[in-house]
């Protein structure tokens, strides 16, 4: 007859505990290639930058990994090196939407600022007597056009009087 336990359980000494049958493979999540110096995933702030990575660089393969829960649950082990190149190439890809969004605002405040000039010319024509039209010096238009590019955040417009 088997030992049986203060809870009234039955116990053998022929169990062995059992270990999961899956082999745990040593395979970096973000090149998928294997390698010895692999860190293993611990902590929710880099499932969180993990993300925000993935999402910045609509990169469909890591959202894909990323979507079937955090990295700490998975278990998902990295190469540093591919981490940091992660978040270099996050970096870069933000530095170039920036710059590409200040070269619009850029070449959006030049016709702005024309058409207020122009609005600023057919104001004063219509405010002044028929009788005696207004004069604009060339020179007085340019200045007030170069005056509102600075206004709009044109460094040192170059402006032609021709």
């Amino acid at each position: 007859m088997p030992a049986t336990d203060e809870d009234g359980s039955s116990s053998s000494s022929s169990k062995v505990p059992r270990r999961s049958q899956v082999p745990e493979t040593a395979e970096c999540f973000l090149c998928e290639e294997e390698g010895s110096d692999l860190k293993e995933a611990m902590t929710m702030k880099l499932d969180k930058r993990l993300n925000e990575c993935a999402k910045n660089l609509s990169d469909g393969k890591l959202l894909a990994k990323l979507s079937s829960g955090d990295v700490v649950a998975q278990e998902m082990k990295y190469h540093p090196t591919c981490l940091v190149a992660l978040y270099n190439r996050e970096r870069a890809h933000l530095h170039a939407q920036e710059q590409n969004t200040e070269e619009l605002e850029r070449q959006a405040a030049y016709p702005i600022a024309f058409s207020e000039l122009v609005t600023y010319i057919s104001e004063m024509t219509a405010a002044s007597d028929s009788s005696d039209p207004p004069i604009f010096r060339l020179g007085d238009l340019c200045m007030l056009y170069r005056e509102r590019l600075e206004q709009l955040g044109i460094e040192a417009p170059t402006v032609h009087a021709t």
